[in-house]
């Protein structure tokens, strides 16, 4: 499918594949880029199973390692600033 349309007096190029409904080119390529379904699936986070005493340290390599406690400051306009 070619879709061209005009955006403030410039005209803009598209071509690729779409689905009914969905309102952009899937699969496709401009003036500017080209893209693929492959850059949306890409695998970007990993998932940890962490194990902690209760005291303040958790579990690497079969040693206990003391945790380190940071403190930041979120500051708010118009309200209280906030700790975490």
């Amino acid at each position: 499918m070619e879709i061209i349309y005009e955006q403030e007096g410039q005209e803009k190029y598209v071509i690729g594949s779409v689905i009914p409904g969905v309102p952009f080119v899937l699969i496709g390529k401009s003036n500017y880029a080209a893209w693929g379904i492959t850059n949306n699936l890409v695998d970007t986070s990993d998932l940890y199973l962490e194990e902690f005493d209760g005291k303040g340290n958790y579990l690497v390599d079969g040693k206990w390692i003391k945790m380190k406690v940071v403190e930041e400051l979120i500051k708010v306009i118009g309200h209280d600033d906030i700790v975490l």
